[in-house]
């Protein structure tokens, strides 16, 4: 055992930063020893002490595409670019997932909650090595054609059985992406299981067009990729009113992106999903869409929001503190002990990991220390520096 103490100008503790907060803890094990106000000679450390951050939202596989697709071309042209550039690349080098795996590491994560459709990761998934963020993994499924859903669901859950047990679910894509079938059979079979799904939601003005009128560029996509016709939930309705009445009332719903909720949705689902979560990516919105996620109106479900990277296709790096600046600076009216909530909390428990996201004794959460902040705002020349 190597003892340490460390006294921090501020602490994020039970959901407050506070201040003259002495935390103990073994140095090999990684483990807090004890949470305390006792004064003694720990002299204060410049920076707040928080907990390891968690990246609930993220596309490891992707890692590849790193600045190969131009930034702002909206929904329908980040998907016709990412389907282009990977049916040019087939070489998918492990050691690039490693490297991104490394970096989030680097960067203060210690668990992602990660999107699979294939079986890229799950090697990397599978292993305990140091130096990289423990992993929950989506096993992500989509498809319009209803006769490929029993190809779709047996591919989904071959990663699925590739990765650790408990570590992994089989989720929905998107609404404008999967057929009521394949909807049903994903909701059928997570009604079976108490694990968390995935499901990314209004992410764009291109997805509420194509439900509501049929056309815009997500329509046109759609059509260009054999979509012609396009399947009749499209052109006449509201894209919740198709996918709520088709998830599962009980489960634990992560809704990921959420650019273009409206108010009547956020409370509609209040109401009829009762675990649901809430997960933002602002640096990815900016950079696919220039636009970002209603997270002042989010404030009222503040123990339910979550924040992720997406991924280096369509973001520039893959960092929660790159997340929290974004944050931070739109939105001036949240405070900042939410925005850690929200970043290292709130994850931890809707991934049932109560070993992380929190500063107490007996866990294994990681230290950071933030430093440069401003005002007791996270500034954009706020750094971390490593503690665990």
């Amino acid at each position: 055992m190597k003892v340490q103490k460390i006294r921090a100008e501020k602490t994020f503790v039970q959901g407050e930063l506070l201040p003259d907060i002495l935390v103990t803890f073994d140095a090999e094990t990684q483990t807090i020893l004890e949470v305390s106000d006792i004064h003694d000679e720990t002299p204060i450390t410049t920076g707040w002490l928080i907990p390891g951050f968690i990246n609930m939202h993220c596309h490891l596989e992707l890692s590849y595409l790193k600045a190969k697709i131009p930034p702002r071309t909206g929904m329908a042209g980040f998907i016709r670019n990412l389907i282009q550039i990977r049916s040019q690349t087939h070489d998918i080098h492990d050691d690039v997932l490693l490297q991104a795996a490394h970096d989030m590491y680097k960067n203060g994560i210690r668990a992602v909650a990660d999107i699979s459709n294939d079986h890229s990761t799950c090697l990397l998934k599978s292993n305990s090595a140091s130096g990289i963020p423990e992993f929950f993994t989506f096993c992500e499924t989509f498809g319009l054609n209803i006769e490929q859903v029993p190809t779709k669901i047996q591919t989904a859950q071959n990663v699925l059985q590739a990765l650790p047990p408990g570590k992994a679910s089989i989720s929905w894509h998107a609404p404008y992406s999967m057929s009521p079938d394949l909807i049903t059979a994903i909701t059928q079979l997570s009604s079976h299981q108490s694990l968390p799904v995935s499901l990314h939601f209004m992410e764009s003005k291109e997805e509420i067009q194509l439900f509501a009128s049929g056309d815009g560029p997500l329509a046109d996509f759609l059509k260009e990729t054999g979509a012609d016709p396009l399947p009749p939930q499209f052109g006449n309705s509201h894209v919740a009113d198709f996918i709520l009445p088709l998830l599962p009332k009980e489960a634990r719903i992560v809704f990921v992106h959420v650019t273009e909720l409206d108010a009547i949705t956020f409370d509609r689902i209040r109401q009829e999903f009762p675990n649901r979560a809430w997960c933002l990516c602002p640096g990815a919105n900016l950079f696919i869409h220039d636009t970002l996620p209603p997270a002042d109106m989010l404030m009222q479900d503040a123990q339910n929001v979550m924040i992720g990277t997406d991924s280096l296709a369509g973001n520039t790096d893959l960092c929660i503190l790159s997340e929290l600046k974004i944050l931070s600076q739109q939105f001036p009216d949240i405070p900042t002990h939410m925005l850690l909530q929200w970043a290292c909390t709130n994850p931890a428990n809707f991934l049932h990991m109560p070993h992380l996201g929190s500063i107490s004794a007996g866990n294994t959460p990681g230290l950071l220390l933030l430093r440069q902040t401003h005002l007791d705002r996270i500034s954009p020349h706020t750094q971390i520096k490593t503690i665990l």
